[in-house]
């Protein structure tokens, strides 16, 4: 389990959701930072910054949600509900991260079931990225645009 600087009663909520959730699970330390290391690598110009999505490197697309929840949009934006996606809990705070891995639909029920907290998921390829920030937007990157672009058309 990482140490980390986030607000200990959420991670204990997270952590005990994850804990009755049969298909998601916490990685290991060092595989947690080697993954949040991938997601820099792939489209963080700072990662010292502690708001990365104010520091995507390449084309970004920021959807506000206004005081909706944004579980439908991202449902629209993650089509199988079975694909495995990594959810990284930043909750404003400086890495390290904790990292959770499971279907996104498993996932995306214990974000839901949570007081607003900022994070980011992503796919294991590291191919897109989604943020949600305390601006109460959801900021896209990678293949995760035209995903939008298309639900636009």
């Amino acid at each position: 389990m990482m140490k980390t600087t986030i607000d200990a009663e959420l991670m204990k909520e997270i952590r005990e959701a994850v804990a009755s959730s049969q298909d998601v699970y916490e990685l290991e330390n060092a595989e947690a930072l080697a993954f949040v290391d991938a997601v820099a690598k792939s489209f963080i110009a700072d990662a010292d910054k502690t708001w990365w999505w104010d520091s995507i490197k390449q084309k970004s697309l920021t959807i506000s949600y206004g005081n909706d929840d944004c579980s439908e949009l991202l449902n629209k934006l993650i089509k199988n509900k079975r694909a495995e996606v990594l959810l990284i809990v930043t909750d404003e705070e400086s890495r390290p991260w904790p990292v959770f891995r499971g279907a996104f639909s498993d996932v995306s029920k214990i974000i839901s079931e949570q007081r607003f907290f900022e994070y980011f998921i992503t796919n294991r390829e590291c191919t897109w990225l989604i943020f949600d920030t305390h601006h109460n937007s959801l900021v896209l990157t990678g293949e995760m645009i035209d995903v939008f672009e298309a639900l636009r058309d």
